[in-house]
């Protein structure tokens, strides 16, 4: 089942993987911004509905800076540690854009968006977005190599 998935993804063009990889990402940043909240204030977090609506936000600020580094771009069955490092400066930036946002519409304080949570959000968005890709990496991989006949080396 497992093969046959991956098999499936491989073949897909190239404008429909990025647009799946898009989409994981999207629910992977908005899922790393409510996390955030809940990092800084060290409970669960119920957002209300101003901070709903900035958390929904962020995710789209930020998938437009990875298209500009060129996130989208990289293979992940051959990802590198440069791409790594690019999705890191992507989230800084992207913090920062959602966070200058966030000051324009004059949601900014303790009870909307405390100043800790763009840094927290950056971290935690850059762990799991790579952790997200180094996953796709193995599973997809594998399954070139197991398709091909080869055997993966480290």
């Amino acid at each position: 089942m497992r093969g046959h998935l991956t098999t499936t993804l491989i073949s897909l063009p190239r404008w429909m993987k990025r647009a799946i990889v898009a989409g994981i990402d999207y629910v992977v940043l908005l899922f790393a911004i409510w996390l955030a909240y809940v990092l800084r204030f060290s409970r669960w977090y119920m957002p209300n509905e101003t901070q709903v609506w900035l958390m929904l936000l962020a995710p789209l600020v930020t998938l437009p800076v990875f298209e500009r580094f060129g996130i989208y771009r990289v293979v992940v069955r051959y990802l590198t540690e440069k791409t790594l490092w690019k999705i890191t400066q992507a989230m800084a930036v992207a913090a920062l854009l959602w966070l200058a946002l966030v000051f324009m519409t004059e949601f900014r304080g303790v009870s909307q968006v405390p100043r800790s949570i763009p840094m927290i959000y950056a971290v935690v968005g850059t762990v799991l977005i790579g952790a997200t890709r180094m996953l796709a990496r193995k599973l997809l991989g594998s399954a070139v190599d197991q398709r091909s006949g080869r055997t993966r080396t480290l």
